[in-house]
């Protein structure tokens, strides 16, 4: 009889690694199948954000950490893997695509009720859709971030699946690292990921009830485990940052000092009409009028990119601020951007000028100037949204 019952309990354990088997056979394949689809697709060269990846990608990895970047680690460290394994980086970036995906659909599969078709057919389309084939034709940080993303939450898919008599540190730990590596690769997306985590665990006290209650701490403890890990990880490159170049931020264009600054250009009462183009000609007048740094940096303004006859392009703001301080590149003095702040502070209230901070990123105005053009702003970005780009191949 014992025979029997352990015989018994082994079936479900045998049936759950059959239907894994299973499942792994067809990614393989599928991955197999888009490796020779895309194969003939190249990336696309990108002046400026793809060339700063790739570059530090091929310098000194520790650098990445304490020098000043423009970007996130992230993306560089992935590249510099791929290169160290030998493997050409789109087909790497395809496999990763890969694993993330099997990752995430894995605990669903073995666990639910979900067959292997519906799942096929989900690893299809994402594995092939429109969008991330073309992101993937750009070395960027999008696509890692969301393939670091997708792992991530398959690790919380997973802890929260599994049977009760069963903890699969495995899983915690994927969650752990998936969103950890988030946090370095585009660290603006920080809130994003509390938001995710309160609003899944949240969501969880209605889904888990009566016998599966235990599911429901499972939620929470894991969603709190990866909003640290993100922060954890943010924070910590903060620090070196700090430590290094004097500032705090994953990179000096995203540092609380270069906020604090845009802040305060924004703040000066001057007249703005163009959306694209905030920091106008009348912005960086009285900016200089009140600060002696900008007024030693104009001629480094005038030649940068990106600078228009109307002001500085939204884009182009940060890096040409930053790229402007004294100092070359290795030793910027970003502790300059907190004295501009205050030195443009300061001398306003000396001269009585009324100073009119944003709120939430969003400068004050009266609902006269942008009522009549949100219906048209709503439409533009759910257009937007829904539009599948034309393909970028090369």
């Amino acid at each position: 009889m014992d025979a029997v019952a352990v015989l018994e309990a082994e079936r479900p354990e045998r049936a759950t690694g059959r239907r894994a088997r299973v499942f792994l056979i067809v990614a393989v394949a599928l991955l197999l199948l888009k490796l020779l689809w895309v194969s003939q697709r190249e990336m696309v060269p990108e002046q400026h954000d793809a060339e700063a990846y790739a570059s530090a990608s091929m310098q000194d990895l520790s650098t990445l950490f304490t020098v000043a970047a423009g970007h996130p680690p992230g993306a560089s460290l992935v590249m510099a893997l791929a290169r160290w394994l030998g493997i050409p980086y789109r087909i790497f970036i395809e496999v990763f695509l890969a694993v993330a995906t099997f990752l995430f659909l894995r605990p669903l599969f073995v666990s639910t009720r979900i067959g292997i078709v519906a799942t096929t057919l989900i690893y299809i389309v994402l594995l092939c859709h429109p969008a991330l084939i073309l992101e993937m034709d750009r070395p960027m940080s999008d696509s890692v971030s969301f393939f670091c993303w997708l792992t991530g939450v398959g690790g919380i898919v997973g802890f929260v699946a599994a049977p009760r008599e069963k903890l699969p540190y495995w899983s915690l730990g994927i969650a752990i690292a998936g969103f950890a590596f988030v946090g370095i690769t585009r660290s603006g997306e920080g809130l994003i990921v509390l938001v995710e985590m309160a609003a899944t665990a949240s969501l969880s006290i209605f889904l888990f009830r009566g016998a599966d209650d235990w599911r429901r701490r499972r939620t929470v403890v894991v969603c709190l485990l990866a909003i640290v890990a993100n922060f954890s990880a943010t924070q910590a490159l903060s620090a070196a940052h700090y430590r290094k170049n004097g500032y705090w931020g994953t990179t000096a264009v995203e540092s609380k000092e270069w906020w604090r600054l845009y802040s305060t250009l924004l703040s000066l009462p001057v007249q703005r009409t163009d959306r694209s183009v905030l920091v106008n000609k009348a912005t960086m007048e009285m900016a200089e009028s009140l600060s002696e740094d900008l007024r030693n940096m104009d001629a480094c303004f005038r030649g940068r990119e990106g600078v228009l006859p109307e002001g500085l392009s939204m884009y182009s703001v940060p890096w040409t601020f930053t790229e402007c301080l004294p100092g070359d590149k290795s030793s910027k003095h970003y502790e300059r951007l907190r004295a501009i702040s205050t030195d443009i502070v300061n001398n306003a209230h000396d001269r009585h000028i009324d100073l009119l901070p944003p709120v939430l990123g969003i400068i004050p105005q009266p609902v006269s100037q942008w009522l009549p053009d949100l219906p048209a702003s709503i439409e533009e970005v759910a257009l937007q949204a829904v539009e599948i780009p034309d393909t970028t191949r090369v």
